[in-house]
């Protein structure tokens, strides 16, 4: 298979995992997502937006950080690392209950979830900005 081949099969992976891997997480842990219902939507579907954030920004990150050690070439392998990196990434978020008893971190709330969406977003804004001014 051609390199093209393989940035097309690990697009549709990655797409398949950021989207239907925290659904099928938060259909299977219903005492803390709660069936989704009228009062829990919002909720859900910030969390769905954040898992998706989180998920798309780490493995995208990995893929920079990866192809800055390996003169900027993405290898197949670097590929699967960053799927990897995205899906753990995305695996602790999709565990609120198990994090806020490590790290005291309540991610039960629509307020707080818009705080952490934004705070992330932010934080991977400045990282994403100094790696490329170091490139520069």
């Amino acid at each position: 298979m051609q390199e093209k081949d393989y940035m097309r099969i690990m697009i549709f992976v990655m797409l398949i995992l950021w989207t239907f891997y925290p659904i099928l997480v938060m259909r299977l842990r219903p005492k803390i997502f709660g069936d989704v219902d009228e009062r829990n939507v919002p909720y859900t579907n910030l969390f769905l937006i954040y898992c998706f954030i989180i998920g798309f920004s780490t493995t995208i990150g990995t893929f920079i950080i990866l192809s800055l050690f390996n003169y900027n070439i993405i290898t197949f392998e670097g590929m699967i690392i960053g799927v990897l990196v995205g899906l753990i990434s995305e695996t602790i978020i999709l565990f609120p209950d198990k994090l806020e008893k490590i790290l005291k971190i309540n991610l039960k709330s629509t307020k707080s979830m818009i705080n952490f969406i934004c705070i992330y977003l932010i934080s991977f804004i400045v990282v994403m900005g100094l790696i490329s001014h170091l490139l520069l």
